[in-house]
């Protein structure tokens, strides 16, 4: 199963840490997306290292990949999560 994490400017981005080792531990992989303003709470890197994936934070920022990747029924996640969603599964 695939998820992405969507992580925002506010204090629940430290909880995403979370919620991202726990979603790994169940066997998800998780596609981390942050905005600019979260990655003043938590360093993009952290979630790299934690995901083993390449954390995306700007949409439109150039790659070193030079196709343009679309999402496609085979690579799309089967759930999205911000942490508004976290929040409430924590209550």
């Amino acid at each position: 199963m695939r998820v992405v994490l969507g992580v925002t400017g506010c204090i629940a981005a430290y909880k995403a840490v979370e919620v991202l080792r726990g979603l790994q531990k169940r066997g998800i992989e998780v596609q981390v997306v942050m905005t600019r303003h979260a990655t003043e709470f938590v360093g993009k890197l952290t979630f790299q290292a934690i995901s083993g994936l390449e954390v995306v934070t700007d949409m439109f920022s150039p790659t070193a990949d030079p196709e343009i990747k679309e999402i496609t029924k085979d690579v799309a996640p089967e759930a999205v999560l911000d942490e508004i969603e976290t929040k409430q599964a924590d209550e």
